[in-house]
């Protein structure tokens, strides 16, 4: 995911803003798979970012659409 579809996720109102969630979030991917959890920032963000990866802490479910 880009930074953009991340900032849609958490906010559909502002696509173009990412940031740590405090809520929990569902990734779907493209084989119908998810897993819930939140974004934080870690030390390594701002390297990450320059790959375009992102911290996704996961917890809970996961499982198949």
């Amino acid at each position: 995911m880009t930074k953009e579809e991340i900032g849609r996720e958490i906010n559909a109102d502002c696509p173009y803003v990412y940031a740590p969630t405090t809520a929990p979030t569902k990734l779907i991917f493209n084989d119908n798979t998810f897993i819930v959890g939140y974004f934080q920032h870690t030390d390594e963000s701002k390297e990450f970012e320059k790959s375009n990866k992102f911290t996704f802490v996961e917890y809970g479910e996961k499982g198949e659409i």
